[in-house]
């Protein structure tokens, strides 16, 4: 049996990884809670290019600082986990089951307060399984 040829485009993760993905929040006793996400892929072009462009700003203060003869300031911890933070909310687009708008702020808020689902919103957009038809299911 012969298999048919498939596109460079059928095999681009970037692509797929924007489309969300839905997933149910499993709270800390393992029961479900009628709270849907829908996340984007961390492959996303989206996050990508959020994520370079955070270290980018980070090498280009470090080069500045060096042509200036400074010694380039380390990074406060909490500065690295609130930049994690945010690019981890990006991949929030959407939710159901949560009274108020599913905002940037929101996402940051609920995320801020909820280790389990910022673990989950991780986990979900990690799995690039989840943003491809498996081949069984075509």
């Amino acid at each position: 049996m012969t298999q048919a040829a498939v596109s460079i485009a059928d095999l681009n993760l970037k692509t797929k990884c924007e489309k969300g993905f839905e997933f149910e929040y499993i709270d800390e006793h393992e029961n479900q809670t009628g709270i849907f996400l829908t996340v984007i892929g961390s492959a996303s072009e989206k996050i990508r290019k959020a994520s370079y462009a955070a270290h980018d700003r980070d090498a280009r203060k470090a080069a500045m600082d060096k042509k200036r003869g400074r010694d380039t300031e380390v990074k406060p911890l909490e500065e690295w986990a609130e930049e994690n933070m945010a690019l981890t909310a990006m991949r929030v687009i959407a939710w159901r089951g949560i009274s108020e708008p599913c905002t940037p702020e929101n996402v940051m808020a609920l995320l801020q307060s909820n280790d389990i689902l910022l673990k989950q919103v991780i986990e979900k957009s990690e799995n690039v399984a989840n943003f491809t038809k498996s081949k069984s299911s075509n």
